[in-house]
């Protein structure tokens, strides 16, 4: 085939693409999206940890540590092997969400959560492609199934990762 050809082929594709697209027309009437109905489902999170049943704590200081050993934070660019686990607290969602100034973890108030701070190198990219390091982070466990449901850093920024 000859450029001139080729050239040709696309053009018609193109065409044949822009005219596939639908465009609102001006007298088109708009139709809204109706709101979820019925109860919210629960937050699932990510599996992580073993809920061990009828022990005093669902999951230990040490079940945390041996899943850090393993596993990064997700999107943490920085090395797994320099996280360290700090502490372990079992906390209700409201308290936690009180502690990170009003987020919301998704499940109800009096639910049990693992809050556990953690340090080491935390180097997470923003919207801009630009990386920013922090040495405190936190994860929120699950109490009741284990798993993993929300990450964040703790602390201010450090200096920019070039």
């Amino acid at each position: 085939m000859n450029t001139k050809s080729v050239g040709i082929l696309l053009l018609l594709g193109g065409l044949g693409f822009v005219a596939g697209c639908h465009r609102p027309q001006p007298n088109e009437e708009k139709i809204a999206m109706k709101p979820p109905q019925g109860t919210p489902k629960r937050p699932q999170g990510s599996a992580a940890l073993t809920v061990h049943p009828g022990a005093a704590q669902p999951f230990t200081l040490q079940d945390v540590v041996n899943y850090f050993k393993t596993h990064n934070l997700p999107k943490n660019g920085g090395d797994l092997s320099q996280i360290q686990v700090s502490s372990l607290e079992f906390l209700t969602s409201k308290e936690v969400s009180q502690r990170l100034q009003g987020e919301p973890t998704g499940v109800d108030d009096n639910d049990k959560i693992g809050f556990v701070t953690l340090t080491g190198q935390f180097v997470f990219t923003g919207p801009s492609g630009q990386s920013a390091r922090f040495n405190q982070a936190y994860a929120a466990f699950d109490a009741a199934t284990g798993n993993l449901l929300m990450i964040g850093t703790l602390g201010q920024k450090q200096e920019p990762v070039k």
